[in-house]
């Protein structure tokens, strides 16, 4: 069973782990194209269906989207949320998401796209910074530790390549960890042993992230 770890930001930002395409936010597509899936109609847009109609498959955190889709979950993400260190920042936890939630299971390959958008505390949009918009972490339980500890995510499981992240915003500590991956715009195969994945803004000061008036930022699975 192959499935597309789609994220939801319509403007990907491409970690190509099995040939994708880097090309940008405009191109949610080259996620499927990479793994040999068939993206067609509607894209993903916040948390709502597009396309032609929802089909089977649960969802998390928001809707399902149609129209050569079909059994897509999105999964909003607050871009507030974290699983890296932080220091002197109002951040919140990022939860850890059960890879049961969309009947993903380890050995199986995701890809995903992000859609939507946030701003950042200099009110510009994080799509227009270049930057990765999202990062994702598998790991083998749901275990996240205190925000002042760099490896944060006990249960890390790495995936290839890797991404690297940016310092904290205040008093510049490293945040960089190994396992983690640049979930924007990416497939990738599901490591041995993990059960859940962890998403985060691509950040390194999350306390004045705030959401815009468009589509929900977050991340498209399939």
């Amino acid at each position: 069973m192959r499935l597309h770890f789609v994220i939801g930001l319509t403007i990907g930002l491409g970690l190509a782990l099995t040939g994708c395409d880097t090309t940008g936010l405009d191109d949610p597509g080259t996620c499927y194209s990479c793994s040999g899936g068939d993206h067609t109609g509607g894209g993903a847009s916040g948390g709502g269906t597009t396309g032609g109609g929802t089909t089977g498959g649960g969802t998390t955190g928001g809707g399902t989207t149609g129209g050569g889709t079909s059994n897509a979950t999105f999964i909003p993400v607050n871009p507030r949320q974290t699983y890296l260190r932080t220091f002197k920042d109002n951040a919140l936890d990022a939860p850890a998401v059960r890879l049961s939630d969309f009947n993903a299971e380890p050995g199986e390959q995701v890809c995903g796209f992000a859609v939507g958008d946030f701003s950042t505390g200099g009110g510009a949009l994080a799509s227009s910074t270049g930057s990765p918009l999202i990062t994702a972490v598998f790991s083998s339980d749901d275990r996240l530790l205190g925000s002042d500890q760099l490896d944060r995510v006990p249960g890390a499981l790495d995936v290839d390549p890797d991404v690297v992240t940016p310092v904290t915003g205040v008093d510049q500590y490293t945040t960089d960890i190994a396992e983690d991956f640049d979930a924007t715009n990416t497939c990738v195969t599901i490591p041995a042993g993990a059960t859940h994945v962890f998403f985060s803004a691509f950040d390194g000061f999350y306390a004045d992230n705030a959401p815009t008036s468009g589509p929900t930022f977050g991340i498209q699975i399939k």
